[in-house]
């Protein structure tokens, strides 16, 4: 396929796709963030009691610690929340295929946590700010 015709799809997708608005599962959704706190809760309490004080770096790694673990299916479930509830205004402004909430989520599916947001990153703010029309998969 030439590069022209190849713009038109994406020019044709960017304006006629039809826009995923998925069912978010709060219930898992709670679930996940009510065990990441509690995670967190559990190894800052493990570490008073084996220290007997509370290290402010402590409480910064067992933040951290389980974010390692839940980053993806956070970083999903957001992305998903973003989908249902969006205006169509606001997701129709993309000029890329995939879209770039469908990209993100691609990326998250495809690596960790923290290279899937910094390619989202890259492409919310640099691929699709760029004037045309773009096809890019993570």
């Amino acid at each position: 396929m030439n590069q022209s015709a190849e713009l038109q799809q994406v020019k044709e997708y960017c304006y006629n796709h039809k826009l995923v608005r998925p069912k978010i599962n709060w219930p898992k959704f709670i679930l996940v963030v009510t065990s990441y706190f509690m995670l967190s809760a559990l190894l800052v309490t493990a570490s008073v009691l084996l220290t007997g004080h509370l290290f402010l770096w402590v409480v910064d790694v067992s933040l951290v610690l389980p974010l390692l673990a839940y980053g993806n299916v956070l970083g999903i479930v957001l992305i998903e929340i973003y989908q249902r509830y969006a205006s169509e205004r606001v997701r129709r402004q993309c000029s890329c295929q995939p879209s770039c909430s469908e990209y993100a989520t691609l990326a998250f599916r495809k690596y960790y946590w923290m290279k899937a947001l910094y390619l989202t990153w890259r492409r919310v703010f640099f691929t699709c700010a760029k004037p045309g029309y773009h096809l890019d998969y993570p």
